[in-house]
């Protein structure tokens, strides 16, 4: 437990641990997360390591889940799905809890991350050998050190994503983690310096992988299929026009059905020709068939009155 210049919660931690060793590092000033994850790193004795902030949590089977896997195939870095919640006051309130939802679940792919930082700090579960290759945090960065790390050791072990919520990463009085860290921290600062570390990284090929797979592409390409859904409905109703326009001209020239030269004696019997006429254009695209329909009926009111 590492208390990065905070009150004093050293008899908290020791109650909450019980049996369970617990060291606890207290810093009499704050040095900053990275600093704070070093040290953590430091007195880590385990063949595991696993950061959890204060303000978040571990579901009961989260490291179970994990080390299960890991152990399992001799793997070296691995992690969960996360559930964001977000509350409005104090959590002991259940009335805070405001809203859920699952952001951070998604499969991992090294060109992506290191666009988009899509793995949260509490859900990677990784081997103390990985150190010997990425390092140990950056600490002259004060925001995005976690992403900065997970691109590290991207380059060399790969990620093993274990689709099931083990985790919740929690917001407070923000509807978002990109609103929370700009409260505390000079964002577009942080995000320009990742950016400058990984540019000797970038390749073509993995802009065009963000770009078709990563946060870009799930708007780009669903944005492509929309507007080639648009063009195909802008032809239906083009083509319904027609036929309503067609249909407008025959009311107006009764004797293009055989009505007669006057007004039909029989306006019920035009209606259900007329109609008749609608269903094609129902067939042809529902929303402009109902209005199609619904023009007829006003039209056909008319030649009746």
């Amino acid at each position: 437990m590492v208390n990065d210049g905070g009150e004093d919660v050293r008899e908290v931690v020791d109650t909450a641990a019980g049996s369970i060793p617990a060291t606890y590092i207290a810093h009499e000033r704050g040095k900053g997360r990275a600093a704070a994850a070093n040290a953590g790193l430091k007195a880590a004795r385990g063949r595991y390591l696993n950061f959890l902030d204060d303000d978040d949590v571990f579901l009961p089977d989260h490291v179970e889940t994990l080390v299960s896997y890991l152990t399992a195939g001799n793997e070296k870095v691995a992690y969960s799905s996360v559930l964001s919640v977000y509350f409005t006051g104090p959590v002991e309130r259940p009335e805070h809890r405001a809203r859920e939802e699952v952001v951070f679940n998604l499969e991992f792919d090294p060109d992506i991350l290191l666009f988009q930082n899509y793995i949260p700090l509490m859900s990677v579960l990784f081997s103390r050998d990985v150190l010997s290759k990425a390092g140990d945090f950056s600490e002259e960065m004060d925001l995005f050190e976690d992403w900065d790390f997970w691109i590290r050791v991207s380059r060399h072990f790969p990620f093993h994503h274990i689709d099931r919520i083990t985790a919740e990463y929690r917001f407070y009085g923000v509807s978002d983690a990109e609103g929370a860290h700009r409260e505390k921290y000079r964002y577009d600062s942080a995000l320009a310096a990742v950016f400058d570390r990984v540019k000797p990284l970038l390749s073509g090929g993995a802009w065009v992988n963000f770009l078709n797979n990563g946060s870009m592409g799930r708007f780009r390409l669903p944005g492509l299929a929309a507007a080639a859904k648009m063009v195909e409905l802008e032809q239906r109703v083009a083509a319904c026009q027609k036929e309503i326009l067609g249909l407008k001209e025959r009311l107006e020239d009764p004797a293009s059905h055989g009505f007669g030269t006057g007004v039909s004696t029989d306006p019920s019997a035009d209606r259900r020709q007329g109609r008749k006429g609608i269903r094609r254009v129902h067939g042809m695209a529902g929303f402009a068939g109902r209005a199609a329909c619904r023009v007829w009926t006003k039209l056909s009111d008319i030649v009746r009155k």
